[in-house]
């Protein structure tokens, strides 16, 4: 076990101290709290500053290889930065996503740059005082899950990639094994091993938490995602030498309904472990609003059970969630996932088609106008606009087009299209209609078909429809906040 802790915090002060700590326990137990204060202090000093710049990958594999599941320490040090970040805009960056060549659905790529550069510190610009529940937060379903055919793979983003691309939400499920004498929490999706282990995990959540100070991963901590190996040692013995070397990168926050002041630079764990604690609050908080229909098949009628779900129903579920976040009056924390498997792939429930996949459906059911709260948003392959969009509904964009009135005339009648206040990108539609004013002898009418505005470059602009007037009789004023009609 020295052997291994020096692997990962690399000096060989650690191991002294960890020896020592060994040897006073057995003398004195009532002193190990301090000395283990002092390892993780040292395991600070030494591994983790060293490792701002460097990179390292070492591997240590029981005989049987990776897909044995017999798991052990692997130090994989992400990639380092070198000189100085640059300077952060003075609020976050509101973009128009839907010009950008993205969708909501991702790829094998990596995310594209105009969203990494706008994502990667958004949480810095949200006050300390909001509550988590109040907020928009993406997050990824398995985040770990990039290999076991198309059954299995959930993500095609990193770990490291999700964090850039603004996800603070992970899914990390885990399963004790054992190998070469060092028992350890391997990443699982179901019994498919996902060559990756909870260090290259915490690796990664670091290296992003030591360059964005101001973020908060929230972790969805799950144990025993498959059937623990033979001989393999407990949680409660495991979770010790994990905490030896990351303990200072966890909040001591055990709230259900925390704020994000409290949070910055630390992961928030979300327990969801039955026979013991990693810390954080409990994943079955009463105060927590959860839908996690997983089970969905594609055009199938539903099942009884409530949890097997067809495809149509489970996009209406995720809608009828965003609208709970949503709503003022919500004290629960909502988390939305819009991922789905068992009679479905998990990459065809998130993106079966342009509008029939659940990113699509969450995407098209929140359009931005402005600061409002979505809830935890859970997916799968989620594209950059879906998770642009999520982030970006944290903040109320400043006014960008100003009250304007558009107006079409007849001999002796009107009608007027009164656009309210509205910010970049902010889209107002007016269904098709008619007015008339009848002066003997003839009608005079005016009308117009089916009308969009954007605000575009702080004015209002007609994108779609028409208006005129003639002598016809027929039609009818549409219920509409922003029409006015009249007579002259």
């Amino acid at each position: 076990m020295h052997e291994k802790l020096r692997e990962h915090a690399g000096g060989e002060e650690v191991v002294r101290i960890a020896y020592i700590f060994a040897q006073i326990s057995q003398m004195n137990k009532a002193r190990s709290s301090f000395v283990l204060l002092c390892l993780a202090c040292a395991s600070m000093r030494y591994g983790l500053a060293g490792a701002q710049t460097s990179e390292c990958a070492q591997e240590a594999r029981s005989e049987g290889g990776a897909s044995s599941g017999a798991g052990v320490w692997r130090k994989s040090c992400t990639q380092g930065h070198l000189g100085h970040p640059p300077k952060p805009p003075r609020g976050f960056p509101l973009i128009d996503e839907t010009s950008e060549p993205a969708s909501t659905y991702s790829t094998n790529e990596p995310p594209q740059t105009w969203e990494t550069s706008a994502t990667a510190d958004w949480m810095r610009f949200v006050p300390d005082d909001t509550p988590l529940l109040k907020m928009s937060i993406p997050g990824t379903h398995d985040s770990g899950a990039r290999v076991g055919g198309i059954a299995f793979v959930a993500q095609a983003w990193s770990i490291s990639e999700q964090l850039e691309a603004g996800v603070r939400y992970l899914d990390i499920r885990t399963r004790r094994t054992r190998g070469q004498g060092v028992h350890a929490l391997a990443i699982h999706h179901s019994f498919v091993f996902q060559d990756l282990w909870f260090n290259d995990v915490m690796d990664s959540v670091v290296a992003f938490l030591r360059m964005h100070p101001a973020e908060v991963v929230i972790m969805r901590l799950k144990g025993d995602e498959d059937t623990a190996e033979e001989g393999s040692k407990s949680y409660a013995e495991i979770w010790p030498d994990y905490m030896a070397v990351y303990a200072a990168y966890f909040a001591k926050v055990t709230s259900p309904l925390p704020t994000l002041g409290a949070l910055r630079g630390k992961v928030y764990v979300l327990d969801d472990n039955a026979d013991f604690s990693f810390g954080g609050a409990k994943w079955t908080s009463a105060y927590y609003r959860i839908q996690d229909n997983y089970e969905v098949y594609a055009y199938f009628n539903d099942y009884s059970d409530g949890i097997k779900v067809s495809l149509p129903t489970k996009r209406e579920q995720v809608r009828q969630y965003l609208d709970i976040a949503s709503d003022p009056q919500n004290r629960q924390w909502v988390f939305n996932h819009l991922s789905g498997s068992a009679g479905m792939a998990p990459r065809d429930v998130a993106g079966a088609g342009a509008y029939d996949g659940t990113n699509a459906a969450a995407y098209y059911h929140v359009p931005y106008s402005g600061k409002q709260s979505l809830g935890t948003v859970i997916m799968d392959f989620p594209g950059e606009q879906l998770v642009y969009r999520i982030v970006k509904s944290n903040f109320q964009a400043p006014e960008a087009c100003g009250a304007k009135t558009f107006r079409v005339e007849s001999a002796h009648s009107w009608a007027e299209f009164r656009l309210p206040v509205g910010v970049e990108t902010q889209t107002t539609e007016i269904p098709a209609g008619a007015y008339n004013n009848y002066v003997f002898p003839t009608c005079n009418r005016v009308s117009w078909t089916d009308l969009t505005f954007v605000c575009k470059q702080s004015d209002w602009q007609r994108t779609q429809g028409t208006w005129d007037s003639d002598g016809l009789c027929t039609g009818s004023v549409p219920a509409s906040p922003w029409v006015a009609v009249g007579d002259r």
